[in-house]
Parts: C-alpha cells; structure tokens; sequence
C-alpha cells in the first residue's frame, strides 16, 4: 500500500470538509488516486452515507 505525507492527507481531508463538501469521487479523480481506505468517521462518501 503507498504511503502518502501528513501534508497530502490533511489537503484531501480539508476537501471533504466545509465549505467545500467535494465528495470522495471527484478528489480521487483529481489527484489520481484510485484507492481510498480508513475514511475518517463522520466524512461523507460520493453517495452521501457516513462510513
């Protein structure tokens, strides 16, 4: 599994959180990644249910 900076996770965690909203989708088609696991609790997914 790869390994991602604290910096890159924060960024991506940042996007998911007010006021953006961006659902999981449209961040992972943006920054190339295909693969996401341990969401945190409470963070929405592209179809809007918490993990």
């Amino acid at each position: 599994m790869a390994r991602y900076s604290d910096e890159l996770k924060q960024k991506m965690q940042l996007r998911m959180m007010s006021p953006n909203n961006e659902p999981v989708s449209q961040i992972a088609r943006d920054s190339g990644l295909s693969e996401w696991r341990d969401c945190p609790a409470g963070v929405s997914t592209a179809k809007g249910t918490s993990k």
